[in-house]
């Protein structure tokens, strides 16, 4: 297994995950809902506790680890101050998706040591890889069933 036949697979994978994340905020029912404020600190502080594990430089890791803690922390009194809740829940969705992009080379890396020498199918290795990415949503969901899975899931983070 070679870096660029996992690049791929990761790269669907994340593209899936993300643009579920996305949908489901944009589908949010009510944008002035606290939810969505709480939804902001979740992804500030899921950015921040992630921060140390795939910044590439302290400085990096400095500026990732500010950015989410200012989000956890003031993202509900942000939100309310904001007009679009939704528009800030979605920058923050979009900066987790540029920060794993700026992180490729490390995943794979990681994954490929993992993996070892590990003979899967193409199949076997898809789900490996998903359970490696995204453990607590199922492999074999479909779109809409993502998307389900991770609203519940805020919703109940948010609870």
């Amino acid at each position: 297994m070679t870096p660029w036949d996992l690049n791929a697979v990761v790269l669907c994978h994340t593209q899936r995950w993300f643009a579920a994340v996305t949908a489901v905020v944009q589908a949010w029912r009510d944008p002035g809902d606290r939810e969505l404020a709480e939804l902001t600190t979740l992804l500030g502080n899921a950015m921040w506790a992630h921060s140390g594990f795939v910044a590439e430089s302290r400085e990096h890791e400095h500026a990732m680890a500010w950015t989410g803690a200012m989000a956890g922390t003031l993202g509900g009194k942000l939100a309310d101050l904001s007009r679009d809740r939704r528009e800030g829940a979605l920058a923050l969705v979009s900066a987790q998706e540029r920060a794993l992009r700026e992180l490729d080379d490390q995943l794979l890396t990681v994954l490929l040591a993992e993996l070892g020498d590990r003979q899967l199918t193409p199949g076997q290795l898809n789900r490996w890889v998903w359970q490696r990415l995204f453990p607590h949503d199922p492999y074999a969901s479909s779109t809409a069933e993502l998307q389900g899975a991770i609203q519940r899931r805020l919703t109940a983070a948010l609870s």
